[in-house]
């Protein structure tokens, strides 16, 4: 857990660079919701669901701006 831990940590830290740098791109916010859902799920596995939330609401807002963007993406949809 402890190595899934820090590779998912890696991977926010990473997709939320390349979110900042390219507000735009479809393909970096699907990429860093990915990374808010898995964080979320890390803590959620731990039952820490007070930190988990935050993530999960990330992970949904970034979702709802792809749908607005592309509402026919089945990627996004899902």
């Amino acid at each position: 857990m402890e190595l899934a831990k820090t590779e998912i940590q890696a991977a926010y830290d990473a997709t939320k660079e390349v979110m900042r740098r390219n507000p735009d791109s479809t393909d970096a916010i699907f990429a860093h919701a990915q990374s808010e859902y898995w964080q979320g799920e890390i803590l959620n596995k731990e039952k820490n669901y007070e930190r988990a939330l935050p993530f999960w609401k990330n992970y949904a807002a970034l979702g709802a701006q792809l749908i607005a963007v592309d509402s026919d993406n089945l990627d996004f949809m899902m």
